[in-house]
């Protein structure tokens, strides 16, 4: 069968093609790396170096060495470099990559004895941050042999030292008198690697190498980050051999351990105690498993990379000194050095408990491969984690910091936070690490001014962490750019997640701790409402809508409805007034921004369609709160959102705004881009419009949003380095929205004070339905209006609810029901 390179949309693999960036791999916030779709390595991000990821590192791949019948092979299990290649390597004929995160599968196509298939797995297990947050990667090669003859065979892993090398983002930026850019302040880069060197390992009964610099920083500066230790071990077992090779020129024409291993199988150390030289020699060191393979059997060869950076350090005046100081930095270290005293205690342990790890790992993704979801969503809804595992830091004091954008190459460099964009991208943190979630969104409380205005940013992976004296951390004005400076979504946000976070646990002491912020932030937005719509920028930061926009109307009602709920119990004493001004918005709403055409206009002075004009129903929707408009207006918009925003865009991309009657409106950013490219920021597509659509039963035309852009995504080779705009420019932080999907076709919300589970099911249904207390399973069938819901896991103190509202009007009281594991109950008519 011919085999054509692509995509493959209905497998999900990539087929003899290089993706984008490639598979991550590393814990939440442990930095890591990304293997290539078609063997070998993509970006090494190893040393702090979240924004100035390394490339090129040839030095970094596997081989493999067969002998049947006295006839050898040694082949690199990649495919060709495009004229990069070493000249003694003989790659693979071609690959077969199956991503889904946190694992992998890497078929390599040649003519072989053997079936060869790699497995990486980053060990990623939910509510468990321990083993979530790990810096360390597993890969499993599965050696099958189909014959009637024994084969013997080796694997080879061979890794680069690039210790010593990294940097930052862009720094910010200059501005001139009248607030417009004079200039960008550049990324710092470090790209030495003198002093590098290998050294043989033993740790326990396992083999491998260990790869260590002699260079010193320091305890004060940035650079500091990229010196530390990586550790590469193949696991022991009673019919695997293992040998090592300390040390070979990764930048030479031929790789000298390759001929070493195409002997025997075999390597040995050839140049102890050789240092990396700038210009020079490129320190690379590799490790070999042998073993025979039984003719009909299959046996397995497992390799654990770890690395330990734990000096990661924050320094303010980067832009200023460009890294040759004096040092003004603050080490801010790594959650991993908490739990493990070093590099070896970490691989001893992923080795030790990785069959538990990897079962950990998969347990969520297989509930979803169980559904009846097509396999595309599922697809799209697991892989949308790839910003959870890259975009994040977790310093040594285990708060959570997430990157907007990965090596984004935009002025602010690695700002933190932005609450903002939190606003979508929380559903998969906030369920599956409810704890780091929580220490993220307790930054921007924390940070808030006198006003109760609420930041944008909350840190920057480079200059400093927890502190808002960094590029962007407030709104900023850019003349000819950045348009506002007091946005209103920001504090909106902080409000409607921790009303969610209420809602979903119950625990009065997360509303205990945010409640004063909360209702300051509530007067702060009154004080720059002066028509009863909060004026001001938003997450749209280059757009200008000036007076009521849309979005921030209906995010206004979500904030007050959630406001007024609470404060039902909270502050009786407020909710007058807080009524006065749901009121006031909804007067406003329904005056200046309601067309009678059918749609609610983006502006009081413009009559177009815009992306997010109904963020603020799908927020309330989300968190478990009652609506804010009314269906028909709601259902109708959508229906016109849908046919000007979706249908009529090119290439899956959705516009971002439309006229009525369909045309596009530009946004001027768009000038230049490439035909069937739109400026939109398309992860907030995904709630504010397809997650809405479901919701409010539009369930083909909300699928039909998603599979879309997906097939975008995917087809374009983005499936992990979604930017902002669908597009390779970044890993970007709201990409894990995909699963607020799960929520709006079960219409699953969970009122533990309110004793009450809310659902909805959109047709006949088999789905997950996942809060931070328990995951079930939610059967529907249409046909008999019977709906079933069964507790597969329960975390902490289980629920308790006493009934259940199916379609928002079926009130169903089932008694005291705790939702422990097993727990089923049954909905009929």
């Amino acid at each position: 069968m011919q085999r054509r390179a692509g995509f493959d949309p209905v497998t999900g693999a990539y087929v003899d093609t290089r993706v984008a960036r490639g598979f991550p791999m590393g814990g939440i916030g442990a930095g890591g790396f990304s293997v290539a779709s078609d063997g070998g390595f993509g970006e090494l991000r190893l040393n702090n170096n979240w924004m100035s990821p390394i490339h090129g590192v040839r030095g970094a791949f596997h081989a493999l060495w067969t002998r049947r019948s006295g006839a050898t092979r040694c082949v690199m299990l990649r495919r060709s470099l495009d004229g990069d290649e070493y000249a003694n390597a003989s790659p693979v004929r071609g690959t077969t990559f199956t991503g889904t995160l946190p694992s992998f599968a890497l078929a390599f196509d040649d003519d072989l004895p053997l079936s060869v298939t790699l497995h990486g797995l980053t060990p990623h297990v939910p509510h468990d941050v321990r083993e979530s947050t790990l810096p360390a990667a597993l890969f499993r090669f599965v050696l099958q042999n189909p014959g009637d003859e024994p084969v013997e065979a080796s694997v080879l892993f061979s890794f680069e030292n690039v210790l010593g090398r990294g940097g930052t983002g862009h720094l910010g930026v200059e501005l001139g008198p009248e607030h417009e850019m004079k200039g960008v302040h550049r990324r710092v880069e470090y790209d030495s690697i003198a002093g590098a060197w290998q050294e043989e390992a033993a740790v326990g009964d396992r083999r491998g190498v260990r790869f260590r610099t002699d260079q010193v920083w320091d305890a004060r500066s940035h650079r500091r980050g990229v010196t530390g230790q990586y550790l590469l071990l193949a696991d022991a077992t009673p019919d695997v051999a293992v040998t090592a090779c300390d040390g070979w020129d990764a930048g030479a024409p031929s790789a000298s351990v390759l001929d070493d291993f195409a002997r025997e199988g075999h390597v040995r150390s050839t140049a102890p105690g050789r240092r990396g030289e700038d210009g020079g020699w490129r320190p690379a060191a590799a490790v070999a498993a042998a073993t025979t393979v039984p003719a009909h059997a299959t046996r397995e060869v497992t390799f654990v990379l770890a690395w330990w950076t734990p000096d990661h350090v924050t320094e303010p005046s980067l832009a200023r000194h460009r890294g040759e100081g004096p040092h003004d930095g603050t080490r801010v270290g790594h959650v991993y050095e908490t739990h493990f005293d070093g590099v070896d205690a970490v691989a001893t342990h992923v080795l030790d408990d990785r069959r538990r790890l990897e079962a950990a790992s998969s347990e969520l993704g297989a509930l979803l491969e169980a559904s009846s979801l097509p396999p595309w969503l599922v697809r799209a809804i697991r892989n949308s984690i790839d910003s959870t595992l890259c975009n994040t830091v977790v310093p040594a004091n285990g708060r959570m910091y997430t990157l907007e954008g990965l090596d984004w190459h935009w002025p602010m460099g690695g700002l933190t936070g932005t609450n903002d964009q939190r606003l979508s991208s929380h559903p998969y943190t906030a369920t599956f690490f409810p704890e780091l979630d929580l220490s993220e969104l307790d930054e921007f409380r924390r940070l808030a001014d006198a006003r109760g205005a609420i930041p944008h940013g909350n840190g920057n992976c480079d200059l400093g962490l927890g502190t808002t004296e960094i590029p962007y951390g407030w709104p900023m004005f850019i003349k000819d750019f950045l348009p506002a400076k007091e946005w209103t979504d920001l504090t909106m946000s902080l409000i409607l997640q921790v009303g969610r976070a209420w809602r979903t646990t119950g625990r009065d002491d997360v509303l205990d701790r945010f409640w004063p912020a909360m209702v300051r932030g509530l007067d702060y937005l009154d004080s720059i409402a002066p028509d009863g719509v909060p004026e001001g920028g938003t997450t749209y930061d280059v757009w200008d809508f000036p007076g009521a926009f849309v979005y921030s109307a209906t995010l206004y009602l979500a904030t007050l409805r959630v406001m007024l709920t609470l404060g039902a119990t909270r502050a009786p004493e407020r909710c007058d007034v807080w009524q006065a001004r749901f009121d006031r918005c909804a007067q406003r709403l329904d005056r200046d921004l309601w067309d009678p055409r059918g749609f609610f206009r983006s502006s009081e002075h413009k009559d177009t369609v815009f992306t997010a004009a109904l963020a603020g129903e799908w927020a309330v929707r989300w968190a478990g709160f009652d609506p804010i408009l009314d269906l028909d207006r709601a259902r109708s918009h959508l229906v016109h959102q849908y046919r000007v925003l979706v249908t009529h865009a090119e290439g899956g991309l959705p516009r971002s705004e439309a006229t009525f009657e369909g045309i596009a409106v530009d946004h001027p950013f768009r000038a230049g881009l490439p035909r069937g490219e739109e400026f939109t920021y398309v992860w907030q597509v995904v709630s504010y419009q397809a997650c809405l659509q479901l919701y409010l039963g539009e369930v083909e035309a909300g699928l039909e949003t998603l599979r879309r852009f997906y097939d975008r995504l995917w087809g374009d080779g983005f499936a992990w380095s979604g930017g902002l705009r669908g597009n390779a420019e970044s890993v970007y932080m709201t990409h894990p929205v995909a699963w607020a999907v799960l929520a709006a076709l079960t219409g699953a919300a969970l009122d533990v004070p309110g004793r009450t589970l809310h659902l909805a099911p959109q047709g006949r249904l088999r789905c997950p339905v996942f809060f931070p207390s328990f995951w079930a399973i939610c059967d529907h069938a249409p046909a008999t209006e019977h709906t079933t819901l069964e507790v597969v896991r329960t975390f902490g103190d289980p629920v308790t609810i006493e009934r259940v509202v199916e379609g928002g009007v079926r009130e169903h009281t089932i008694g005291a029901t705790v939702l422990a594991t097993g727990a089923r109950i049954e909905l009929r008519p």
